[in-house]
């Protein structure tokens, strides 16, 4: 875990913009306020689980890369420390935030809000998948269909998992890296 994460161009991914505030950084764009959130953890601590919130002022079309110095702490977020995921939901991002997390106890958690400040106050999420002997861990959500209209629908969610408890240690102990990758369908009501 590196920290300061540092914030790329998105149209121009060789470009970086700025440092951002939290080690792991994800962030979302917010259409409602035109504002970017950013969301990870505090330190490169892995024993830390803290993360944050941060969220920019208004973007200035005028300089539209500028928002990376104006980041806020919103408030304290879903712990975890391991990678985590925020974004925002329904077809035009504008039907509220959903931010997944993992942690070295091997638990994916996940947590839907209406606002950022929101994803302050809903520190405790909803249990997404089980531990297992070798963990889970780099929830993506790779897909969303959400009915704006009463806040119901589907999330697809992809996670790995370090490596296969069937394949042999290495002569010193040590385990082959070898993740195997999952999805999984998560019913939003």
């Amino acid at each position: 875990m590196t920290f300061p994460s540092q914030i790329v161009d998105l149209a121009n991914p060789s470009k970086i913009i700025g440092a951002s505030p939290v080690a792991q950084s994800r962030g979302a764009y917010d259409p409602v306020s035109n504002t970017m959130l950013v969301a990870g953890n505090v330190t490169a601590n892995l024993r830390d689980s803290t993360r944050a919130l941060y969220q920019s002022a208004p973007i200035d079309p005028a300089n539209p890369n500028g928002w990376i110095n104006t980041l806020k702490f919103v408030g304290n977020i879903l712990p975890g420390d391991r990678e985590s995921q925020l974004i925002a939901l329904g077809s035009e991002g504008k039907d509220g935030f959903l931010f997944v997390g993992s942690s070295s106890d091997g638990f994916v958690q996940g947590v839907i809000a209406s606002t950022p400040q929101e994803l302050t106050q809903k520190l405790g999420g909803q249990l997404l998948l089980q531990n297992t002997p070798d963990g889970v861990y780099g929830p993506t959500i790779f897909s969303q269909a959400i009915n704006s209209a009463n806040g119901t629908g589907n999330l697809g969610l992809r996670v790995s998992q370090y490596w296969d408890p069937a394949v042999p240690a290495n002569p010193d102990g040590s385990h082959i890296y070898a993740p195997r990758i999952y999805e999984a369908n998560c019913t939003v009501q």
